[in-house]
């Protein structure tokens, strides 16, 4: 009796081959609350819009601003989410962005749109041309 015991809590406590698979670091996305500062050209913004949005599946209407140092975009996901899209020049070469996706906010898709777009800027820093590169 004590071994049919044993053997049923060792078929309990160690099951075999059925572990949940293990998440790696890189899979987790690096939630940035605030702001992004990144090197790059203020002149090369229209470039970096374009060539990310379509990768969010956003499209962008420019929004006009008396500021020369700040650009405004608003913005507007497949399922009609508004967004609000922010560059703001610093010092040369100092670029913050800022972001803010739906009526609530959603920090995963604003952090990996940052993180996107900052990639972007520094892929084309110096870059005469900005070619979009899937």
């Amino acid at each position: 009796m004590r071994m049919l015991f044993l053997s049923i809590a060792a078929l309990i406590l160690i099951p075999a081959g059925c572990r949940q698979p293990q998440r790696s670091l890189g899979d987790a996305v690096d939630l940035q609350p605030g702001p992004v500062v990144v090197e790059g050209d203020f002149d090369d913004i229209d470039a970096v819009v374009a060539g990310i949005l379509p990768r969010f599946h956003m499209i962008d209407l420019p929004k006009g601003t008396d500021d020369p140092a700040k650009r405004h975009f608003v913005l507007r996901t497949i399922d009609d989410q508004p967004g609000v899209l922010t560059f703001q020049l610093h010092s040369p070469g100092r670029i913050e962005i800022e972001c803010m996706i739906g009526r609530f906010g959603n920090l995963e898709l604003e952090s990996r749109l940052k993180q996107a777009l900052a990639d972007r800027f520094l892929q084309i820093l110096g870059d005469v041309a900005a070619p979009i590169k899937p």
